[in-house]
């Protein structure tokens, strides 16, 4: 999946425990794929803010105040992704299934598709699946931490290994 991102691909990663959290701010992937070593030490927290985490990447991947282009024009012609890794269910807030499915619509409707990667067996399979499907997406299944890089940099959209919704 990173490894196939073209320079006009564009990339943003935010934690989402207590707070939601940018750790790379929408970047072209070149200068993404810089910065993506220093994911590795985000640690894992209690509360899981997924909804709020996501609402806030759809409007900066729209063209919101936090945008590559910063109040300019829409990110059209660019492909857009959204990359969900979590290990748990969302909590205390926004916990049913169809908060995301609507939210997997919003972002197809914004041309942004959705890989959403569960780690563990402690997250909600159905909330990721309905996310990504809804975006045209993909989800994984991870069994640790240790086979998400793998995925980020194997990963083919559901072609070939990790299999999609499968054990990684």
């Amino acid at each position: 999946m990173l490894v196939s991102m073209s320079p006009n691909d564009v990339m943003a990663v935010d934690t989402f425990d207590e707070r939601v959290k940018a750790v790379l701010l929408t970047t072209p992937a070149p200068k993404a794929l810089e910065r993506a070593k220093h994911l590795d030490k985000v640690i894992p927290s209690t509360y899981i803010f997924l909804n709020q985490a996501l609402s806030k990447e759809l409007d900066d991947l729209a063209a919101g105040s936090g945008s590559l282009f910063r109040r300019g024009p829409p990110l059209s012609g660019y492909v857009k992704r959204i990359v969900l890794i979590t290990d748990g269910e969302p909590w205390p807030y926004y916990t049913e299934e169809h908060w995301y499915e609507s939210l997997g619509r919003t972002a197809a409707s914004y041309g942004i598709s959705i890989t959403a990667i569960g780690v563990g067996y402690d997250y909600n399979e159905k909330i990721l699946y309905k996310l990504a499907s809804a975006s045209g997406g993909t989800w994984y299944h991870a069994a640790d931490i240790s086979d998400v890089s793998q995925i980020l940099m194997q990963g083919s959209g559901g072609r070939g290994p990790p299999r999609r919704g499968g054990r990684w």
